[in-house]
């Protein structure tokens, strides 16, 4: 079992930079002698760096139509919205990594270097099952977006962001992080059309019956991650042999294709198919 988790906030004015780090099995070294690092508590075990981020978005209340197209009464405020719970991303520490230098610009990098830890069924795009999770005391990455649908890359995703504020002609722009793959040409950064995101789950408990939500619906959701990450849908059976049992056909999931995946302290901006 990893070591008692450590929390710390990272706050920056200037991009609206709002994460908050949860280190697993890492404890911080604020000895005199040296600069501030986090080192492995337990030298044997795995270590985690837990990256939580403010809610990604925001669902509103929706008003149909009445059969002759006309609007019902809007004028009765205040519209009711719903907001997700933080996400999360969680990376794995390198085996042979014993200490971080405990500076914003390091856990940036962190952010960008490290593999992710993601659930069993968040799976490579030609996956035909699903994988094992080596380490199930520890959460994995879940993005809710859109409302109550939790998201996660496979493995193989890779998150791009600047380590300091960008400002151009006296204008900082707003922190974010880009999730794509590694470039196959030689180039720097990423490939950020390249990247595939699965819905693994979704988060339990109902809605407030006062308000009406928008499209996807619950059924919906329901509908997305059977699609992306179930990979125990029977669809049908071969025969095998003369007095034995027919092989099982099973659903292979398809994941989400990204063109564009962007996290940010004011929510995710996205286009996948």
């Amino acid at each position: 079992m990893p070591a008692p988790n450590e929390t710390r906030e990272l706050l920056r004015a200037d991009d609206l930079l709002t994460l908050r780090f949860e280190f697993v099995n890492l404890t911080l070294d604020t000895a005199a002698t040296r600069a501030p690092r986090l080192l492995r508590a337990r030298a044997a075990q795995p270590a985690f760096v837990i990256v939580h981020f403010p809610p990604q978005h925001i669902v509103e209340q929706t008003f149909h139509a009445d059969d002759g197209g006309g609007l019902p009464d809007l004028t009765a405020p205040p519209v009711g919205a719903l907001l997700a719970d933080p996400s999360r991303l969680v990376f794995k520490v390198p085996d042979d990594r014993g200490d971080i230098p405990f500076t914003a610009a390091s856990l940036l990098t962190c952010m960008k270097t490290f593999e992710l830890k993601v659930a069993a069924n968040a799976q490579p795009p030609n996956a035909s099952a699903p994988g094992t999770d080596d380490h199930p005391e520890v959460p994995s990455s879940q993005i809710e977006v859109p409302y109550r649908l939790l998201l996660s890359p496979d493995r193989t995703g890779r998150w791009e962001h600047a380590l300091e504020p960008v400002t151009r002609e006296a204008r900082t722009e707003l922190w974010h992080t880009r999730l794509g793959i590694t470039r196959n040409d030689g180039k720097p950064g990423l490939n950020e059309s390249g990247a595939t995101l699965r819905a693994i789950g979704l988060r339990e408990g109902a809605a407030p019956s006062s308000v009406t939500l928008s499209r996807p619906t619950a059924q919906d959701r329901a509908d997305i991650v059977a699609l992306c990450s179930d990979f125990t849908i029977p669809i049908g059976s071969v025969p095998t042999g003369p007095g034995l049992a027919p092989q099982r056909i099973h659903y292979v999931p398809k994941p989400l294709e990204v063109d564009h995946f962007m996290l940010t302290a004011l929510g995710v901006m996205m286009t996948v198919t």
